[in-house]
């Protein structure tokens, strides 16, 4: 008769200290949200692919008027919003300005995409970062861990 031995990772159940430690250490890799702000549903689909093979929690926002970002975002939290500059229904200006000027909303950090350069009036207006279209995935993955600090 063959006797069954229990996984060693069971006597977490058992120990509630234990648990909380395990618990603990599964909160800490806890992955960035990003909420994408684009209304190519091509480029959408590449990108959310791209960063949840990244470890990235993707939300797309699919909205078609400007106060609808506003609750996606309140609604989201994210940590990072990459928002195209320009759209079809509204431009990315303004869903910058009304991220900046939205005290529940101003410390979201914006990284802006375009394909054409608009770098400076993207920082000037209070854009984190700027990253010029078409990019390689791994330039756009690095900007996003500069903008997050990681």
């Amino acid at each position: 008769m063959k006797c069954w031995n229990k996984p060693s990772n069971l006597h977490l159940e058992r120990n509630p200290e234990r648990r909380r430690q395990h618990r603990s250490k599964r909160m800490e890799i806890v992955a960035h949200k990003i909420l994408l702000i684009e209304d190519d549903p091509i480029m959408l689909s590449l990108l959310e692919t791209l960063l949840k093979m990244e470890g990235y929690q993707v939300v797309q926002f699919s909205g078609e008027k400007l106060e609808d970002v506003t609750i996606t975002l309140r609604n989201e939290k994210p940590d990072l919003a990459l928002v195209d500059v320009n759209l079809r229904a509204f431009n990315g200006f303004e869903v910058l300005e009304s991220i900046r000027c939205d005290a529940n909303l101003k410390d979201i950090r914006v990284l802006m995409s375009s394909g054409l350069d608009v770098s400076i009036e993207c920082i000037q207006r209070g854009a984190d970062y700027f990253i010029l279209k078409p990019y390689m995935p791994d330039d756009l993955i690095q900007s996003i861990r500069h903008v997050l600090g990681a």
